[in-house]
């Protein structure tokens, strides 16, 4: 009677240690699957901050989400170990990451209290997987760039001066934009002389003193976002620019040959929150260089 009872003892302790083995097994998944709902909806948060216009440093955005994904392949390679309500919950929670609908499954399981070491050797192997990665480990982030972001910037140029506007378009880091400036006045040349003042006939013009400038510049190209508040910009287009004089009887002339043809222009766009500072530079023909400024908003 006792041998028999001693091997009954001893079945049902081996049952037992066996099952607290799997119990504290479980116990360290169910950690991880914590981290990793925990993780889904960090990400999530930041795709509706991202939406609702804030900016995000590129930095951030991808070491989330690289969090996100690292908590996915561990989980992967134990899917092995994971029991059915286990691996439900993983299959919820990356469903939800790829619709942003949260399963009514999840709001039924709350995250556990558990806080003590993972007990699986894998675990503790990959547990430094938790640790955020350095942004050369990262991947790239469409996401990080993918809001729309808009720019309005009234400008001036110099030399000669002009006013206008920079309008421009951006989604994730590429984008686009169009820059109108220009100088009118009601002056309109009667006839045209040399810039040494000598007319069409041979005589000289005589002058009273006043002069205009008469100045046009539109252009149109691509924008593309160095990192989350710099861009640059480089475009092409139409310019032309003329000197008027005015002669004692009133009368206007356009001196010397002006400017006039092709266009192309260079800068860059610093933004701090909602306001953006422009600094680019354009030439007419190649024969003039011409700098400008402007100062907006983005939103």
């Amino acid at each position: 009677m006792s041998v028999w009872f001693r091997h009954i003892f001893c079945t049902l302790v081996l049952i037992l240690t066996t099952c607290a083995a799997k119990a504290q097994e479980n116990i360290g998944i169910d950690v991880l699957l914590d981290r990793y709902q925990r993780s889904c909806e960090e990400c999530l948060n930041l795709r509706d901050r991202v939406e609702g216009g804030e900016k995000i440093p590129t930095e951030e955005a991808e070491n989330m989400v690289q969090k996100f994904i690292n908590l996915n392949r561990l989980l992967n390679d134990m899917a092995p170990e994971l029991n059915d309500t286990q691996m439900t919950r993983f299959k919820a929670i990356g469903n939800w990451f790829r619709t942003g609908n949260k399963p009514l499954a999840l709001n039924q399981m709350p995250l556990s209290r558990v806080t003590a070491a993972l007990p699986s050797a894998k675990a503790v192997t990959y547990s430094e997987n938790f640790i955020l990665p350095l942004p050369a480990q990262t991947a790239p982030l469409s996401a990080a760039r993918a809001e729309i972001r808009i720019y309005i910037l009234p400008s001036i140029s110099f030399f000669p001066r002009t006013y206008g506007a920079m309008a421009g378009v951006q989604s994730g880091r590429w984008g686009g934009y169009a820059r109108f400036a220009g100088r009118f006045n009601a002056a309109t040349p009667s006839y045209s002389c040399t810039d040494e003042g000598i007319l069409d006939n041979g005589s000289t013009i005589w002058p009273n003193g006043e002069s205009a400038e008469k100045a046009l510049q539109i252009t149109a190209g691509p924008l593309y976002g160095l990192n989350s508040w710099l861009d640059i910009y480089a475009g092409l287009g139409y310019g032309r620019y003329q000197v008027l004089w005015q002669d004692i009887d009133g009368n206007w002339a356009s001196v010397g040959q002006g400017l006039r043809g092709l266009c192309t222009e260079a800068g860059a766009l610093a933004s701090w929150k909602n306001f953006t500072f422009g600094a680019g530079v354009s030439t007419i023909s190649f024969r003039s260089l011409t700098p400008t400024l402007s100062l907006g908003i983005n939103f």
